[in-house]
């Protein structure tokens, strides 16, 4: 099936790769600040590791991150 110009489900679909990078870079960033500030196990997690919320700027960063599990 062939995809027209024009037949996309959003922006983020389209945007040029560094753009793309930079808001999800941005919305990691967000996430895990707002799960700090309100969920205390995720608080707890990350302070238990030592890992400042700070600290997660980019996608590379995730690697900072401990594993979690269900």
């Amino acid at each position: 099936m062939a995809v027209r110009k024009g037949d996309y489900f959003d922006e983020l679909e389209t945007m040029a790769p560094g753009t793309r990078r930079t808001y999800l870079d941005e919305k990691l960033a967000l996430t895990v600040e707002q799960a700090y500030r309100n969920a205390p196990a995720v608080k707890k997690l990350l302070d238990g590791c030592g890992v400042n919320p700070g600290e997660i700027t980019s996608v590379s960063d995730l690697e900072k991150l401990p594993i979690t599990r269900k």
